[in-house]
Order: structure tokens, then C-alpha cells, then sequence
């Protein structure tokens, strides 16, 4: 009896060299992500409006460049709409996706209703895809593509939209998206939920913690930060520099009082239910009062006479 002859591959296996491990942050196997991945955007629905958060890079896989994220539309007074856009993806399809709304709304006059302002937006979608990514070589389509997080009031109602491709999907609770997901879904999990029941003075406050905790954590999230917030009534505004500074300084004091309470969990030694309860206590107090100083703060350059009454630098 002849034994069977030895098992070969057909076809050689590739060798790899085994290379020491490093520390690499979020997210591994980076370069199957689309430009349009490398950043991040963070939206949440609210009581009172409308949150929204990105860094401020347009970020390729061998450069980053600075660039403006955030749109807000129309750009004429009077309207009884309005529209705050976070994009990510590329930024020439970015740009030309304003320009058509923009037209788009020009027609649309000064009033709206939700089924014509969403017609607007798909049109403008529309354009941009059929015109300039779809009729691109098909390697070059994704480098072309774009996401979008968008806030929309009509008069006193506001919701939240994301984009795929040219169809736009409502979001009633919080939504992420681009590579900052990482790291900020699990946060926006953690201190948000999928449906919170919050105001946007509240939520500004966390999207501002979570989207500097990615930039510090995940690779590809580019620097700055840009948040705004769109309220059922009033102006839409955003939070400064400063003011970003103050609200990371303040989480940190939070966090570091909430480790404290769960170190003194630990055996040996007894548990200080009443000092543990006071430090996690002045910290959310230290939270609310400078939440209530920024609202006055704002409320005081609002009175000062913004420029234009439509444009959140208006309240810069």
C-alpha cells in the first residue's frame, strides 16, 4: 500500500517578519481609512436644540491641513429657518456642497417648511455627487466623498440629520462619526446615552470634553475644536477658546474627584462616605456656576450688538 504523497501548498504563503510591538493610538490597520474617516463629528438632540462638534483638520494619510468644519446657512437675515453643517471629508466637495445650498436657499426666500428646506439639501447633495464624485475615476471616488452632521430649525423646531450619500437621515439622540468614533462613542455611551434628556448648555459642555479626549487619544483626529450649539430659540452660537479651556480644566477636576471616591472603595481602610460626597459635590457645582457665568457672558455680547443676527461669530 503507497501512502499518500505530502500535502503542498499550491500556492507559497507570504512570510512576515514578526515586529516588536508599540504603542499606536486608535484606530489600527489606518490605512484602509478614507480621508473622509480621518476626523471627528459629534451631534446630539436635545430639550432645547441641537450640539454639534469636529476638530478643525481636514486630515489626508500624508498631510493634515487647517480648515474650516462648520457652516451655518442661510446667509441672509430674515429667515425663519436655519441651518449649522459639520462636515468631514474632502474639503473641495465640502465647499462646493455650500455653494449649492446656499443657491438652493437663495431661491428658497426667507420662508420654509421642513419637506422643502430637506428638498434644498438633497438637491444641493445631489449635485455634488452626480457632477463631480460619481463621473471620477472610480479610484478617486472615495478620496471624494463627504459626511455631514447637520442641525436645522424651522421656526422653533429644531432636529438632526446625517447624510448618506444623497440621502439625509434623522438622528433623534446622539450620533458619531469619522475615526473619533473610537474613542467618543464609547464617552457619549458613557456620559450621554443614545437619548438624553438634557439642555444644550449641559451637552455643549460634554461634546467640548469628548471631542478634546479624541484628539488627545485617537490617531487622525486633527487639532482645534469647533463647537455650536443651535437652540430652539435665539441665535445659534459657539464655545470659545477660552471658554473650551475652562470646560476641560473643569471635567478634569470632576474625574479626578470621581477616582478618588472609587479609590476609597478599596480595602484596607474605611470608606469617607461624607468627604467623598463633598468632593464630587464642589466639583459639579464648580461645573454649573461657570456654565451660568459663560450664559451671562454670552447674554452680555449679545446686548453689545452682534454684527449680523444669523451668524454664530456674531457672538465670538
Amino acid at each position: 500500500m503507497t501512502s499518500a504523497p505530502p500535502f503542498r501548498y499550491r500556492f507559497p504563503l507570504p512570510l512576515k517578519p514578526k515586529l516588536p510591538l508599540k504603542h499606536v493610538r486608535y484606530p489600527c490597520g489606518h490605512e484602509e481609512l478614507r480621508p473622509k474617516d480621518m476626523s471627528i463629528g459629534i451631534g446630539v438632540k436635545c430639550l432645547d436644540g441641537v450640539v454639534l462638534g469636529v476638530d478643525l483638520e481636514y486630515t489626508q494619510v500624508s498631510s493634515s491641513m487647517p480648515g474650516q468644519k462648520m457652516f451655518w446657512l442661510p446667509k441672509f437675515d430674515g429667515a425663519n429657518y436655519f441651518a449649522l453643517v459639520a462636515a468631514s471629508g474632502n474639503p473641495d466637495s465640502t465647499k462646493t456642497f455650500i455653494e449649492y445650498l446656499d443657491e438652493e436657499l437663495s431661491l428658497l426666500g426667507t420662508v420654509a417648511e421642513w419637506k422643502s428646506l430637506k428638498r434644498a439639501i438633497g438637491a444641493s447633495l445631489k449635485r455634488v455627487y452626480l457632477e463631480h464624485i460619481d463621473i471620477a475615476p472610480r479610484n478617486e471616488r472615495t478620496d471624494l466623498g463627504l459626511d455631514l452632521l447637520l442641525a436645522l430649525r424651522v421656526n422653533n423646531d429644531t432636529k438632526m440629520y446625517r447624510t448618506n450619500r444623497t440621502m439625509l437621515v434623522e438622528e433623534e439622540g446622539t450620533y458619531v462619526q469619522g475615526v473619533g468614533l473610537y474613542s467618543g462613542r464609547p464617552l457619549v455611551d458613557l456620559f450621554l446615552g443614545y437619548r438624553p434628556m438634557i439642555s444644550v448648555g449641559t451637552a455643549s459642555q460634554i461634546v467640548t470634553c469628548i471631542v478634546s479626549l479624541a484628539k488627545e487619544h485617537t490617531q487622525y483626529v486633527g487639532k482645534g475644536s469647533d463647537i455650536h450649539i443651535l437652540p430652539n430659540q435665539g441665535l445659534a452660537y459657539s464655545i470659545l477658546k477660552p471658554e473650551r479651556k475652562e470646560i476641560d480644566e473643569d471635567f478634569s477636576d470632576l474625574i479626578s474627584s470621581l477616582r478618588s471616591c472609587i479609590a476609597e472603595l478599596s480595602p484596607p481602610g474605611g470608606f469617607s462616605y461624607p468627604n467623598c460626597i463633598s468632593r464630587f459635590g464642589q466639583s459639579v457645582e464648580n461645573l454649573r456656576n461657570n456654565q451660568i457665568a459663560r450664559e451671562q457672558r454670552r447674554l452680555a455680547r449679545r446686548q453689545a450688538g452682534p454684527p449680523s443676527p444669523q451668524s454664530p461669530k456674531a457672538n465670538l
